[in-house]
């Protein structure tokens, strides 16, 4: 048991430290390019924070756990909205402007209701491997949206040298890589010590840790007055985890992902709070600070009532 604790903490390390690098690695990779820190939060350092979900997932694909890859990807955003937008709420000033990220709220709420579509009402309640197809559809969509924005009013600086950032770049990909087989592997063996499902497994253990870039990006860009990277960052890597991690899981699965009741339940849940979400966008300028201590609330309560659960 001590063995397993200690190696899901050495995964989730490698997990935090390969995020970063990789972010960094791809960061300063885009800097010809011009790229905004609105939409570097909501493509690059998203999609970096979203890269542990994707190897762990994977990874939990190739080794047959479904019910933990799709508890994953759920656990993660709601962590990422209710740890991540509670924590920037409570630790700074953080505005979800509708006229900036309209477009990206949206695709916040809409894409796990699509998921959740799925599971409610095909045959075998599950995500058919043909949905790849609607998947890269929104992607293009949404990549095509981004292409669009208006002109940016601050870039992305860095120092690093092309050579130095790619180099950043692959190692952190091979930390995520070798994080993502310790952080499944001793996770299940953990969970199932405790008695847990692979679905409370992934929802709670390894969504929590895998999400820790996400949150911790955003809590410290929102420190330093970056709200454009901080928003971007947490929006956009929950569109990530549906539409790419997701994805990368049908595809390593080769097969679709079935679901049970409590996994529709989390799903159900995630398209709750993004809709709560989308409305406090409309609502206040920037989400005032009870919000953010119930969004934290909400979360613990969840996870205690999963855990007990234990579906």
């Amino acid at each position: 048991m001590l063995e397993s604790i200690l190696l899901v903490l050495i995964g989730f390390a490698l997990l935090y430290f390969g995020a970063g690098w990789l972010i960094k690695g791809a960061s300063s990779l885009a800097i010809g390019m011009g790229i905004s820190k609105l939409v570097v939060g909501l493509t690059l350092v998203a999609m970096g924070t979203s890269s542990p979900e994707l190897f762990v997932n994977i990874t939990a694909a190739l080794k047959g756990n479904i019910a933990l890859a799709l508890s994953n990807v759920s656990g993660s955003n709601l962590t990422n909205i209710l740890v991540g937008f509670g924590l920037c709420a409570l630790v700074g000033s953080v505005a979800l402007t509708p006229a900036k990220f309209r477009i990206d709220l949206l695709y916040v709420a809409a894409t796990p209701l699509l998921v959740l579509g799925f599971f409610l009402f095909t045959a075998n309640e599950s995500l058919p491997l043909w949905a790849i197809a609607p998947l890269i559809i929104m992607i293009v969509v949404y990549g095509f949206s981004l292409y669009h924005r208006p002109a940016p009013e601050e870039k992305i600086e860095s120092g690093l040298s092309v050579l130095k950032a790619t180099g950043l770049f692959l190692v952190g990909a091979a930390l995520l890589y070798a994080g993502g087989e310790f952080v499944v592997s001793s996770a299940i063996t953990l969970g199932k010590g405790w008695g847990l499902s692979d679905a409370v497994i992934g929802l709670t253990i390894v969504a929590f840790g895998t999400s820790i870039p996400d949150v911790m990006t955003s809590v410290i860009a929102v420190k330093r007055g970056e709200n454009s990277l901080a928003v971007g960052n947490l929006l956009g890597s929950n569109i990530s985890n549906v539409l790419l991690v997701l994805g990368g899981t049908l595809v390593a699965a080769r097969s679709g992902l079935p679901s049970n009741g409590a996994i529709q339940m989390d799903y159900a849940m995630v398209c709750l709070i993004s809709i709560v979400l989308l409305g406090a966008a409309y609502m206040w300028k920037a989400l005032p600070k009870v919000l953010g201590g119930l969004f934290l609330v909400i979360y613990l309560s969840y996870m205690i009532f999963r855990l007990f659960d234990m579906g």
